[in-house]
């Protein structure tokens, strides 16, 4: 297995977590929600290679 680790930083307002949460959840909200601090999403992603 491998694992990734991927911060995010800008500017605020700029939708950093509504990019996660589409990514992660499958869902886009227009409702503005600040995030303090640190939020931590995770996402398993299955990719079939052929040797």
């Amino acid at each position: 297995m491998l694992q990734k680790k991927i911060c995010m930083v800008g500017a605020f307002a700029t939708g950093k977590t509504s990019l996660v949460a589409q990514f992660v959840r499958s869902i886009f909200s227009e409702k503005y929600q600040t995030t303090v601090g640190v939020k931590i999403d995770k996402k398993q992603l299955i990719f079939k290679t052929e040797i």
